[in-house]
């Protein structure tokens, strides 16, 4: 099965999503300059691919990292960063601008 683009476009394949565990069901491109997961650059949820357009906002607790990305189909995701666990989760934003 192909992964969809949130443009509908098809990319890569899902096999890889598969083995992610259950809980998450993201897997998170990112960019790693300095650090590891220094900033988000794309995910894959749902079988769907987005493109992240801005990070809105970052910030640090207690158990990692966490960013208010827009995705290019102007959708607003919080991503969560566990570096001891070394997972990423998510949480949907219902509203567009």
């Amino acid at each position: 099965m192909d992964l969809l683009r949130a443009d509908h476009s098809i990319t890569g394949n899902i096999e890889d999503l598969a083995r992610l565990p259950e809980r998450s069901m993201v897997k998170v491109q990112c960019y790693s300059g300095r650090i590891y997961a220094e900033r988000p650059v794309s995910f894959i949820w749902k079988n769907v691919v987005y493109v992240l357009q801005e990070i809105e906002e970052e910030w640090r607790e207690p158990d990692g990292k966490y960013f208010r990305v827009r995705a290019e189909t102007g959708e607003v995701f919080d991503l969560h960063y566990n570096g001891q666990e070394d997972e990423w989760s998510l949480k949907e934003h219902t509203f567009y601008e």
